[in-house]
């Protein structure tokens, strides 16, 4: 079913944004986890994907979520559903670039969007998140936004109680 709805805790996107400034000026990127309801996913964990450093570019390690599901907390079995990640720079842009949609319509050549993946049998993003984050001074600037597969923009609830499962 398509998401046209994200439930997400206020502490999750507070980290965040805290590591794409640090990031700063490269992209950060993390998976996203949690369960799907309907058409609404309630959003548990950013998970970080490893990232390699050179003195010239950012790259990111393959991705290990090649199972329907992930056990991120004992116990607990959250989905892999898409990635989150930073757009540094002046300004808060939080409009895809044509690498994002590219790499997001296209799924079926790299399987998921961050060029990663492994082995033919991973899962396709099924939202991408953008994040638009800048600093001036002591004032920082930012902005979410969520796209499903249809590239619509998807509803974000921001919770400040913990989200129930």
């Amino acid at each position: 079913m398509l998401i046209k709805k994200i439930v997400i805790h206020k502490k999750l996107i507070e980290s965040f944004k805290a590591k794409a400034l640090l990031a700063n000026p490269y992209e950060y990127i993390e998976a996203i986890m949690g369960l799907q309801k309907k058409d609404c996913l309630y959003v548990y964990a950013f998970d970080e994907i490893q990232i390699i450093n050179t003195i010239n570019s950012r790259t990111y390690k393959e991705i290990q979520y090649c199972r329907p599901e992930e056990e991120v907390e004992a116990g607990t079995k959250y989905k892999y559903f898409g990635s989150i990640h930073s757009h540094p720079g002046s300004g808060c842009d939080l409009r895809p670039s044509r690498k994002d949609i590219s790499d997001f319509l296209n799924q079926g050549q790299q399987e998921t969007f961050w060029e990663g993946g492994s082995e033919g049998n991973c899962l396709t993003d099924q939202i991408m998140g953008i994040m638009g984050v800048h600093r001036k001074k002591k004032v920082i600037e930012y902005g979410m936004v969520f796209y499903n597969t249809l590239m619509e923009k998807i509803d974000v609830i921001i919770s400040e109680n913990r989200i129930k499962k």
